[in-house]
Parts: structure tokens; sequence; C-alpha cells
């Protein structure tokens, strides 16, 4: 069964070859290039001038590349990934803490938090909704990814599903919008991110078999150009009631 529980996640992430090659696994080919730029660019539409905190930071892949804020936070439980986001993130203040049970006594502008909550059932997202919103100021921004259903499931149904460790909640687009707007949040938007998984996974591994993954990268930004209504994820941004 894939791992969904806060204390086996929380012992994964603390695994060194998880840790050491956490980005590499996810994030080097040329689709996983082009899956970290575009969460990238998507923060950084929203962050300047802000309070901004990173919960469940990991090795601060997102973190790294982000630019213009007042004052930024990372967050995370695992000691293994604060000690490379502390190599990492110059001017940032980093904490060990409970994504579930924390208090800070800041307010912060914006909160985001990728590949972290989709990982939990719906007693342990209904947590973390909570201390974000006791750590939002009104009308705060949280920025959060998610896992569509209608590709997805097939995607994995296809693979097999034996191939996933880590649970994914696998939303309903309207299923999604209901949770987000019953724990608390109003003003709802989703872009989609990967909207032609099958072709672009295609490029992604003939690029780098054939090492131009620069090239690979350039036509799957391009590709992703042309929209559709069946992406892999979306990008979510909400604001607290």
């Amino acid at each position: 069964m894939p791992i969904s529980s806060k204390d086996g996640l929380k012992e994964y992430y603390k695994k060194q070859k998880v840790v050491d090659t956490y980005v590499k696994d996810r994030f080097s080919t040329p689709l996983g290039r082009y899956m970290h730029v575009s969460q990238v660019l998507f923060l950084n539409k929203f962050v300047k001038g802000k309070r901004i905190m990173d919960l469940a930071c990991g090795p601060a892949r997102l973190s790294k590349d982000i630019r213009g804020f007042v004052e930024a936070y990372a967050l995370d439980y695992s000691d293994e990934m604060i000690q490379i986001a502390e190599s990492i993130l110059l001017g940032w203040k980093i904490k060990k803490v409970d994504a579930f049970a924390f208090s800070l006594k800041e307010e912060f502008d914006l909160i985001y938090s990728f590949r972290f909550i989709r990982h939990y059932h719906l007693k342990e997202r209904v947590k973390v909704y909570t201390q974000i919103k006791k750590h939002l100021k009104k009308d705060g921004i949280f920025i959060f990814d998610a896992v569509n259903y209608d590709k997805s499931y097939h995607v994995r149904k296809r693979k097999g599903f034996h191939h996933y460790q880590i649970y994914d909640r696998l939303y309903k687009k309207k299923d999604l919008i209901k949770e987000l707007k019953e724990n608390g949040f109003k003003d709802i938007k989703l872009y989609p991110c990967l909207n032609h998984l099958y072709t672009i996974t295609a490029i992604s591994k003939l690029t780098a078999a054939i090492s131009i993954p620069g090239w690979g990268y350039k036509l799957i930004r391009s590709l992703e150009k042309i929209p559709s209504n069946n992406p892999l994820e979306w990008m979510i941004i909400c604001r607290k009631k």
C-alpha cells in the first residue's frame, strides 16, 4: 500500500537516499525541469513585497529560486531536509516544525506548499489547512498543487498502481473546489500544468536518451502553451476567507 500516514511519510523523507536524490529523481529530466520552472515562475508572480512561508520546504527546490519577498520562512520536519535547505537559502528563517501542529508569532501574506498536502487523507489535510489559515493574514494567499483524477488515475492504472510508493489524493475539479471552500478558502483558481502528458513524456525520454535534454525542454515548453481541459496536475491559488 502507498505510504499515507504522518509517521510513515516522516520516516520516508528522513531516509538519506531519498533526501540525497529527491531533486535528481523528480526534476532532472526535460519534463521535470519544465515542471520545476513552471512552478517557480508561477510563485514569483505573487511573492513580491510579501512575507512568505514555504511549508514542508524539503530540500528548498522551489524556494532557492524565489525572489522579491520582504521576509521568508522555510519550514520542514526532516532534519536531513532542513540541513540541505540551510545550505542553500540565504536570508531565510528556517525552522523545524510539525506541519499539523505548529505556532509562529508571525502572520504571512502568502503560504505555499508543493508535493505535500496531496500525500495525506482528508483528516490530515484539514489539520494542515487549519495551520495555514492560522498563519495567514486576512485575505492572505495560499498556493499549492493537486493531482487531476481524470488524467492521473488512467496513467497510474496503465503503469501499475504498485509503482507508486507515496499516496496522492486524486481530485475531481469540483471536489477540490468544494474541499477548499469547506475549509475556509475563497477566490479559488486552478491553473493547469502538464497539459499533454503522453506527448511530453515521450519527448522527455527521447531527448534525454540522445543527450539533447535542452531541446526536449524547449519542445515541451512550446507544446505546453496549447491549452487542455485535462492536465495531469493543477497549481491552485486561493485566499483565506
